[in-house]
């Protein structure tokens, strides 16, 4: 059987709050549950990550196309769309939601 690809796109995954636990878990945890997830962190910076935790370095000054520029170029290295994108607090989702090529 195929394994689920989820792309989680959230704002901060450092940081201790509710849906950054959440990340956290999926980001430890869906492997073994048969997911296969990638991490689009929109306000961190490039400090060493695992594998499938893309740091966007976004700021307060980043501009909407800058943005979707950003996420466009990133989405276009990936192999494969994913099967679902998932928006925490729904951030970033009216501005990228076209752009993830989630099936």
């Amino acid at each position: 059987m195929p394994k689920l690809k989820l792309q989680h796109n959230i704002t901060f995954l450092r940081s201790l709050g509710g849906m950054q636990s959440a990340a956290q878990r999926h980001l430890n945890q869906d492997h073994n549950l048969g997911l296969r997830s990638d991490f689009n962190v929109f306000f961190e910076s490039d400090d060493p990550n695992p594998e499938q935790v893309n740091s966007m370095g976004w700021s307060k000054w980043t501009s909407t196309s800058s943005a979707r520029r950003s996420i466009k170029k990133l989405i276009s290295k990936m192999e494969e769309a994913p099967d679902l994108a998932l928006y925490y607090n729904f951030w970033g989702s009216p501005i990228l939601a076209d752009l993830d090529r989630a099936k």
